[in-house]
């Protein structure tokens, strides 16, 4: 996580409008917000887990507390659900961490791709906690592969859960 945050705050010497798939705890969230400089903070979740609730809440309330203006979006991820919450404004980084399937993944993957600005970041979670064979993982093999158009991996951060960062180019 720390390492991931120094790579965005050394990409991005701007505040940058962020997205995030997949809330969980609200952590990464919460991280990204206390940390980098945020013009615009955007998450999408459907809060259907609810062990996390209390958590979730609490991470919120942390940022409600500092002041920190973000849009939560209580809904499955879609294309339509980016496009309408985001307002035809572009990401420069989004955080990829909602339903872990080969094609959850691939599907908001995709989505967010279409609402990203060159050079923009898209980083997936959870790319060795689910093995080899898991849905992360195996997206990230296509994307390695040339297989997904714009978009390239530019490091991996692989300790625990894993996150790939991934580099949105324009083919």
């Amino acid at each position: 996580l720390t390492q991931f945050i120094r790579f965005i705050k050394d990409r991005f010497n701007r505040p940058i409008e962020y997205l995030e798939i997949g809330l969980g705890h609200a952590g990464m969230f919460r991280a990204m917000c206390e940390h980098v400089p945020i013009d615009l903070a955007i998450t999408i979740d459907d809060c259907r887990v609810m062990e996390f609730a209390k958590a979730r809440n609490r991470n919120l309330a942390a940022l409600d507390d500092r002041g920190q203006r973000y849009t939560l979006t209580v809904s499955r991820t879609t294309p339509h659900v980016i496009s309408r919450v985001l307002f035809n404004r572009c990401v420069d980084v989004a955080f990829v961490d909602g339903c872990h399937t080969y094609n959850g993944v691939r599907s908001d993957g995709l989505a967010v791709l279409s609402e990203m600005v060159a050079g923009g970041i898209i980083a997936f979670h959870d790319s060795i906690f689910y093995g080899e064979k898991g849905g992360v993982a195996q997206f990230i093999q296509e994307i390695e592969w040339g297989m997904v158009p714009g978009l390239r991996v530019v490091t991996k951060f692989e300790q625990v859960y894993g996150i790939v960062v991934c580099e949105v180019f324009k083919p």
